[in-house]
């Protein structure tokens, strides 16, 4: 074992403290023996993580991250890497805290915008509403109805 000296880290005469500044949030980074690393971070500082950010494949990118996008200390959205470029290219949302998937988005063709998103506007566990960007101008141009109760252009 190695022993540590601060001292060779650190510039006192160059103001270097070896401290990096405080983010204003808590971090705390797990670095895994097979190279992944999750990070749970904690913005408000109550001692739960409001995100949690996992390197799968040891490559310095993020892969998912679970975010809490409502502040009700449960984490409710997840945001993936599907094909390892360093961008996320979906999310999976619980809207309403039920536990089940209510919005889902897609970048199927790696340009950064969404392609698809589906929606489950009555919480009955499946989709509802599917928008798309049918031109790839990066724009959700195009509703379908895949429940009948979901769309409010129907005459009941």
């Amino acid at each position: 074992m190695s022993e540590y000296d601060p001292a060779a880290e650190t510039d006192p005469a160059a103001g270097d403290t070896g401290y990096q500044e405080d983010p204003g949030y808590d971090v705390v980074v797990a670095e895994q023996t097979d190279g992944s690393t999750a990070y749970f971070i904690d913005t408000d500082h109550d001692g739960v993580a409001n995100a949690v950010a996992y390197d799968v494949d040891g490559d310095g990118d993020i892969d998912k991250a679970f975010v809490d996008t409502d502040s009700d200390g449960r984490l409710d959205t997840l945001v993936v890497d599907r094909d390892g470029d360093g961008n996320p290219d979906a999310f999976y949302s619980d809207t309403n805290g039920d536990g089940r998937i209510d919005v889902v988005g897609l970048d199927n063709d790696g340009d950064g915008n969404l392609d698809q998103v589906a929606i489950d506007r009555d919480f009955d566990g499946d989709a509802d509403v599917l928008v798309t960007d049918s031109d790839h101008d990066g724009t959700l141009d195009t509703e379908r109805y895949l429940d009948g109760g979901a769309n409010p252009y129907t005459r009941h």
